[in-house]
């Protein structure tokens, strides 16, 4: 008589084919009613897992192969069908896989892990944050996985490939599970990645790995493409194949690699941050421990692993291995020396920084500062631990890695800020620098110097393939100091030779040199080209008064001269940093003309002899001012030619700097290159220069530029306007003959070389107001004056006519003269238009900012000076 057994005991047991057999497959008829059955009710879903568990021990004890190929189908079916209740069976699956891996059969092995992939892959969060004995039970199976397949390698080298295949699958499944719980996570990235690294290492060469990183990023070459695409193609068929559980004789090691490739693949294709981490710590470790690993290929491997992160999180990969170097950076004594480590992992960081593929969201200034303090600290703390060529190694890695990063644009002003960052801990290094580190911080100086200067040739070389800010002269100010060691850092420089400070100097000039060349140059020329003016070879710092240059008198132009006029005060002071003092002035001058030639101007009797008992140090800071000065003019001819009606270099100012020249060339105290002429005049004698600060603003006070050099805080600009827009005078030419508009610069010229450049002092501009309200004129019924008036002033205004407002303020408003209307009245015009007040009549000409000095009190040749179409609404 039969057993009686309940309906979904049937239906399993009818999904089983008769015999014996190895190859079985359940039918799949009863399967469907099987899981139709299933799906119905929860408790029967409960009921058939049971039941299929204990038929899977039961078959385990008597080896039927068969009949558990058909349990593996079955429940791969029950986990795609009822994935929404897997919660339910979840713990009886893994039961079910162990009893089966007990085995260890190959063909069941090979079915074992295509049920757990379909396992991995429909778990979610709610298991693994909530059940802990799931999670035991998960993990543990994981395990015995990956072992069995390890084991299997030495028991049955017959199918090594098999086994190999069958550990690395284990691993790509499981990773699909890591982000739901870190304990596993931690757990199994350091297990699988071992495994799967060293299949890929067997697998691919330097060249193999560099050809794959470029298929990645898109970057490879034409010639290289076939060949991304013939590998593209193989990665997807060797994938099929292996999830299909093939023979033994079709695969072969390239398979291997491909699957291992696969794996890492899933691993780091995540948005969780913590599994990115482990994952490129494991890679890491794997390579440092693994001595038959050789640096560039495991560079090559870790970046290839970290193109298959999104790139919005790429950057988590360089602040793991970062955050590891800053550790072992910390934790390295002189009893635990652990340089091998360190260049290690350095490398690895240089190998990240320096790849091609962006990373959105980095901190790079942060980033870059880390390195700083990492260098920093290898110099001053480390530089008595590690010897000289390890010293050297470690810190030309980290000096690469600033560069490739700075020089890997992110953002527009990220070159600005780098360098401003590398100064600032030039800065304080110089400035914090004992008496036993100052020859290391003095090296370390050096280095960031050069670091700078390599970050600028670098950008400089693709300079049209980058978008980014430029520097400015701004950027340059706290650097300057590194002019003036000794009065900036008296520390430093008491505790170092001024041998030591001449080299600092002398680097930080030629950066400065190239800086001015290649970057603040191109600045001037981009930034005309963004404000859409007329194309121009000298760019928006030759425009007067150009971000107050001239009105405020504390700008960088100022601070420069200011630095390179007290480098001749210097105990490190030397003929050849001078030549680059003068040539960096030089260089500045060329770049901001007039607003550099102001600057220089009101401390040039600060760089002027005026005796004979002078040092070589004065000599040569009084021919470099006198050079600069001739220079001056050469460079405003050049520069402002379309401004000068007469070239300044044919005026009175060059015969006086070239008689005092001469003067200085016959009494020996002329500096000519790097030779130091005997004084041949007399100790203590003065010297009768021609040119003074006083004649120099006379001189410029006859020419055009004289609104710009004679009277800084008075300036005529047509700011942000282009030269073609710029607002031409409507006189008749000069009587030079020449037009005395400006049309082609940023700015609007007086109209004659004559005095006339302002409406006066205060108290010319008060008797001009008085006269005009007290006897030359009235307020008419139209509310304009005539020249028939009655006494008014300010405080009887308000009741002389109801057509004005009550209100005293506004009644001086109204009563405000334009020029206009002044110069109608100095004419002796007839108009009764000529005297229209702020708020009244029709509306004039668009108002304009004229504001010049005069230094006359003649009132006809202030007139003189101020025709523009601006006059009608200009205030006296």
């Amino acid at each position: 008589m039969g057993i009686i057994r309940s309906k979904h005991q049937k239906l399993i047991l009818q999904c089983y084919p008769p015999g014996k057999g190895v190859e079985k497959k359940p039918n799949p008829l009863e399967l469907s009613y099987l899981l139709y059955y299933a799906l119905t009710r929860r408790v029967k879903l409960e009921k058939v897992i049971e039941f299929v568990k204990q038929k899977t021990i039961k078959d385990v004890r008597g080896r039927k192969s068969g009949n558990l190929q058909v349990t593996l189908l079955l429940v791969s079916a029950l986990i795609e069908k009822c994935a929404d209740n897997l919660n339910v069976f979840a713990m009886q699956v893994c039961a079910i896989l162990q009893q089966i891996l007990s085995l260890t059969e190959l063909p069941l092995c090979k079915s074992l892990v295509s049920t757990y992939g379909v396992l991995c892959r429909k778990l979610d969060n709610g298991l693994f944050s909530g059940d802990k004995q799931f999670v035991d039970m998960f993990s543990s199976l994981t395990q015995e996985m990956i072992s069995v397949g390890q084991a299997q390698l030495s028991i049955d080298s017959t199918n090594s490939r098999e086994w190999r295949i069958f550990a690395l699958l284990t691993s790509r499944h499981v990773f699909n599970c890591l982000g739901f719980n870190l304990s596993l996570s931690l757990k199994f990235v350091s297990l699988c990645v071992p495994l799967l690294a060293r299949a890929v290492s067997n697998t691919y060469t330097k060249e193999m790995l560099l050809s794959r990183l470029q298929g990645n990023l898109n970057v490879e070459q034409e010639t290289m493409r076939p060949l991304m695409r013939t590998i593209t193609v193989k990665s997807t068929a060797t994938t099929k194949k292996v999830d299909a559980g093939a023979e033994d004789e079709s695969l072969n090691d390239d398979d291997l690699g491909e699957e291992a490739f696969t794996g890492l693949n899933t691993l780091f294709n995540t948005l969780s941050s913590s599994q990115i981490s482990e994952g490129v710590r494991a890679i890491e470790n794997f390579c440092f421990k693994e001595k038959t690993i050789e640096t560039h290929w495991g560079t090559t491997f870790l970046q290839t692993c970290a193109s298959f992160i999104p790139v919005q999180l790429r950057f988590v990969a360089l602040t793991t291995l970062l955050n590891k170097l800053n550790n072992i950076s910390d934790n390295t004594t002189s009893e635990s020396n652990q340089f091998v480590e360190l260049e290690h992992v350095a490398r690895y960081v240089l190998a990240l920084v320096s790849s091609d593929f962006n990373m959105i969201g980095l901190a790079t200034s942060d980033v870059i500062s880390q390195f700083l303090n990492l260098e920093k600290r290898l110099f001053l703390e480390l530089s008595n631990i590690f010897d000289e060529s390890q010293l050297v190694r470690l810190s030309s890695i980290y000096s690469r890695c600033i560069c490739d990063l700075s020089s890997h644009i992110y953002y527009f002003d990220q070159t600005r800020d780098s360098v401003e960052e590398i100064v600032a801990h030039i800065d304080s290094t110089l400035e914090g620098a004992s008496h036993e580190n100052a020859l290391q911080a003095k090296r370390f100086v050096l280095n960031l110097l050069e670091t700078i200067y390599i970050i600028l040739e670098r950008l400089s070389k693709k300079a049209n393939a980058i978008a980014r800010h430029r520097g400015t002269l701004e950027n340059l100010d706290l650097s300057l100091q590194l002019l003036t060691v000794a009065e900036s850092y008296p520390s430093f420089t008491s505790s170092v030779s001024s041998r030591d400070v001449t080299q600092i100097q002398s680097k930080y000039l030629e950066v400065v040199l190239f800086y001015l060349k290649r970057e603040v140059v191109l600045n001037n020329e981009q930034s005309a080209d963004l404000q859409n003016e007329a194309p121009s070879p000298e760019g928006k710092l030759l425009t007067p008064n150009y971000n107050n240059y001239i009105e405020n008198h504390d700008n960088i132009i100022e601070h420069i001269i200011h630095h390179a006029k007290n480098y001749y005060r210097e105990p490190s002071f030397s003929l050849e940093n001078e030549q680059k003092v003068a040539e960096t002035l030089n260089t500045v001058l060329e770049i901001t003309g007039v607003n550099f030639v102001r600057n220089f101007i009101l401390s040039f009797d600060q760089w002027q002899l005026k005796d004979a008992s002078s040092s070589l140090r004065a000599r040569c800071k009084d021919t470099t001012a006198y050079l600069i000065l001739l220079s001056s003019l050469a460079v405003l001819d050049q520069l402002y030619d379309t401004v000068l009606s007469t070239p300044l270099t044919d005026l009175s100012l060059r015969a006086s700097i070239e008689s005092d020249i001469k003067m200085r060339k016959s009494s020996g105290l002329w500096v000519s290159g790097s030779l130091e002429h005997e004084m041949s005049g007399k100790n203590g004698q003065k010297l009768s220069n021609k040119v003074t600060e006083s004649s120099i603003l006379d001189f410029f006070s006859t020419t055009e530029l004289a609104q710009w050099i004679h009277s800084p805080s008075h300036l005529s600009m047509s700011r942000g306007v282009s030269r073609s827009e710029t607002v031409k005078t409507t006189e008749p030419t000069d009587a030079n003959g020449g037009d005395s508009s400006i049309d082609n610069y940023y700015l609007v010229a007086p109209h004659s070389a004559d005095n006339g450049l302002g409406l006066g002092s205060a108290n010319d501009i008060s008797s001009i107001y008085s006269g005009l309200l007290n006897g030359h004129c009235h307020l008419n019924g139209n509310g304009h004056f005539s020249a028939e008036t009655s006494h008014i002033t300010h405080n009887s205004a308000g009741t002389n006519d109801t057509t004005l407002a009550t209100n005293q303020n506004q009644n001086r408003s109204m009563m405000v003269p334009r020029v206009q209307d002044l110069r109608h009245t100095v004419n002796g015009d007839d108009n009764d238009d000529h005297f229209l007040f702020h708020g009244q009549g029709h509306e004039p000409t668009p108002r304009g900012v004229v504001q010049r000095q005069i230094h006359t009190k003649n009132i006809n040749s202030l007139l003189n000076g101020l025709y523009s179409a601006d006059d009608a609404k200009v205030i006296v």
